[in-house]
């Protein structure tokens, strides 16, 4: 029901679309047509070009310029020539089509449809094959947090993007910057003792080693953090409403440090440590949520945020998903929110690589 319209800029000998309804369906090749169907009647007319027809009966009937076929249930189609009127109402409607159109950005629709597909891993080979895992565009509720200016609210995320696998180990970090920072020693362990500055460092080698044209290596916002976490879960965890010592790193593990990354299960979406382990930073400054629903939150704009004059919020960054010294409650929530001034260096601390699209 309603209008479609179809604008193919490069079709290749091999492509084809295929409209479907009821009564029948049209195999496209031609450029410019128009379908018209309802419950139990359909008719083609092409103004240019050719489109197979394939009516009710299975039977296909190639249309050619200025010809149309239409068919009804139980009917077999039948061919006949357009009149002069009919040519110049299908002409009319593809003109008013394309200025309807002409405010749509294709490049940007393909780019969202294509965010949308299944993609591999992507592995950073220059970080010792640090493996990305590719979150589709989608929406969530985010919250809440654990206090009243962090309330549940609807989010967009209108791009696709990409996500560590594991938090950033010490063996990688230590490929890409030269140094270790970390107090508790270990290839395979999450790399902490690192402020944000350090980590954002870390993602601008990146994309100086990488050069990976239209995408940036970033920390992720902490709305595309919990959108991975949760992973198409509403619990608290994304493990259920229950955490235990079996499941993540936390103070009640008895462990007392850091376990190499990959200990423990992986959420619905393949990302391992979400939930305790080390927190981890995210791009945004501190602040508080907006009340309403939103697209692609990226935290307030400058650390100057003084809500109420909550001074604690002022200049601090977030941080995500609790450490080995936390409690559960609330501290390893999937909507958890921590945050620490940027200069800070923790050896409960660490973070995960994300890569998006340049605008």
């Amino acid at each position: 029901e309603g209008d479609l319209v179809l604008e193919v800029r490069k079709l290749g000998k091999e492509s084809s679309f295929l409209v479907s309804t009821e009564v029948a369906q049209t195999g496209i090749r031609g450029t410019q047509f128009k379908v018209s169907a309802s419950a139990d009647s359909a008719e083609l007319l092409v103004l240019e070009g050719r489109v197979d027809f394939l009516d009710a009966q299975q039977v296909g009937t190639p249309v050619e310029t200025a010809q149309k076929a239409g068919t009804r249930k139980g009917v077999a189609a039948k061919l006949e020539s357009m009149s002069t009127s009919e040519q110049a109402e299908v002409k009319q409607a593809v003109e008013q089509s394309k200025g309807a159109s002409a405010s749509i950005d294709l490049n940007r629709l393909a780019n969202t449809v294509d965010g949308y597909s299944l993609k591999p891993n992507y592995i950073v080979k220059s970080a010792l094959d640090m493996e990305l895992i590719w979150c589709p565009p989608g929406s969530f509720i985010m919250g809440p947090g654990t206090n009243l200016l962090s309330p549940a609210h609807s989010v967009v995320l209108t791009k696709g993007f990409y996500l560590g696998k594991y938090e950033v180990t010490q063996e990688e970090y230590e490929k890409v910057i030269g140094g270790n920072p970390s107090e508790f020693k270990g290839d395979k362990l999450p790399v902490e003792m690192v402020s944000w500055k350090d980590a954002v460092a870390f993602c601008k080698t990146l994309n100086r080693k990488e050069r990976k044209r239209g995408w940036e290596f970033t920390l992720p916002t902490e709305a595309q953090w919990e959108y991975a976490c949760r992973a198409g879960t509403t619990t608290a965890y994304s493990c259920g409403d229950y955490i235990t010592s079996q499941l993540a790193n936390f103070k009640d593990s008895g462990l007392n440090k850091t376990v190499e990354v990959g200990s423990y299960s992986a959420n619905p979406w393949g990302f391992y440590d979400m939930h305790g382990n080390v927190r981890e930073w995210c791009q945004d400054w501190l602040g508080p949520y907006a009340f309403k629903n939103v697209n692609d939150p990226s935290g307030p704009p400058s650390m100057g945020i003084d809500h109420q004059k909550l001074e604690k919020w002022v200049g601090t960054r977030v941080d995500r998903g609790g450490s080995w010294d936390y409690g559960p409650e609330p501290w390893l929530r999937s909507s958890r929110r921590g945050f620490a001034a940027p200069i800070v260096e923790k050896n409960n601390l660490g973070f995960r690589v994300a890569l998006k699209q340049v605008d």
